[in-house]
């Protein structure tokens, strides 16, 4: 099976499991990953190497990923994981590409940063028809955010769920279960009742009410 023509256009699309190799033979050049090895080169010149942008946009682009301008005069081999993957995204946000592919991604950043990242990656596929693919990423990370999931199964074959349902056996059998899907369980389990809740918000105000 063709591991490009399970991504769909338009969508969030995860793929668990799976080589990066395997799947960047002919996405290598808009891939968001994390290199172990950086040149001492100004993130300025970084940046406006693989970008013919102004410095407007530039400046644009980091605010996008959460970074001020001040990193620009910084050197690419002293900033931290999260700071390079926030610039690799800025070039790709501005090289304009169709398909952004991130390697590891929520490996790396704390949960309110990766609630932010969600809203943005979705804001790309929405309003901006962009396609994103995700590669190893954890199965909380996916939660109302993946519009499909590929995974690799114990036989080493591919398993595709569509508009992924987070309380599907099969599904947290092979990627684990998220602690909200292991606590509406719980609760079920002893007695009350919650409906299927995915957002924590959602689910503390239903606790209020229900429990």
């Amino acid at each position: 099976m063709e591991i490009n023509t399970l991504v769909k256009k338009g969508k969030v699309n995860a793929f668990c499991g799976l080589s990066i190799s395997t799947f960047l033979q002919s996405n290598e050049t808009c891939c968001v990953q994390y290199k172990e090895y950086y040149q001492s080169i100004l993130v300025s010149d970084y940046i406006f190497s693989s970008s013919s942008s102004t410095e407007k946009k530039v400046i644009d682009s980091l605010k996008m990923v959460l970074l001020s301008s001040d990193v620009l005069v910084k050197k690419m081999n002293v900033l931290s994981s999260t700071e390079i993957l926030k610039v690799e995204l800025a070039i790709l946000l501005l090289q304009n590409v169709d398909t952004i592919v991130l390697y590891q991604f929520d490996c790396y950043f704390m949960e309110k940063e990766l609630a932010y990242f969600k809203k943005l990656f979705k804001k790309l596929v929405l309003k901006y028809g962009k396609t994103i693919v995700l590669l190893d990423s954890k199965l909380l990370f996916l939660v109302d955010f993946a519009d499909r999931i590929v995974v690799k199964n114990e036989k080493e074959e591919l398993e595709v769920f569509v508009a992924p349902n987070f309380y599907e056996e099969r599904l947290l059998e092979l990627l684990g279960t998220p602690k909200i899907v292991e606590f509406v369980k719980f609760v079920n389990e002893n007695g009350k009742k919650l409906l299927p809740y995915t957002d924590m918000k959602e689910l503390i105000k239903a606790i209020y009410r229900e429990v």
